[in-house]
């Protein structure tokens, strides 16, 4: 049985996946992510982020595992070279990302 609220982080954290890597759909996501778009759909249903997943957005876009969960803390691991130095948060990477794509 799903707890009360459940559904609202998993789709906040399923938000800060898709804005490190630019994928907006089940299919795109789970072709990035090397599964079965009907693994997508089961963790939705059962509400929780598979660890693999995790694992995956770390080695492939220095995502913050903490980050993609909480959305606390650095969006990335790696240092941004046009942060002078500094980690990135999530709000500067969405709003780095917004200026480009306008």
């Amino acid at each position: 049985m799903q707890q009360p609220g459940t559904n609202v982080v998993f789709e906040e954290q399923m938000e800060r996946i898709k804005l490190v890597t630019g994928k907006r759909t089940q299919v795109e996501l789970a072709d990035f992510l090397g599964i079965r778009q009907s693994s997508v759909s089961d963790a939705k249903r059962r509400g929780k982020i598979p660890s693999g997943w995790l694992v995956v957005l770390m080695r492939i876009k220095n995502a913050n595992p903490e980050w993609v969960l909480t959305g606390n803390g650095a969006c990335f691991l790696e240092r941004m070279p046009e942060t002078a130095g500094a980690y990135e948060t999530g709000e500067v990477f969405a709003e780095r990302m917004t200026e480009q794509e306008a």
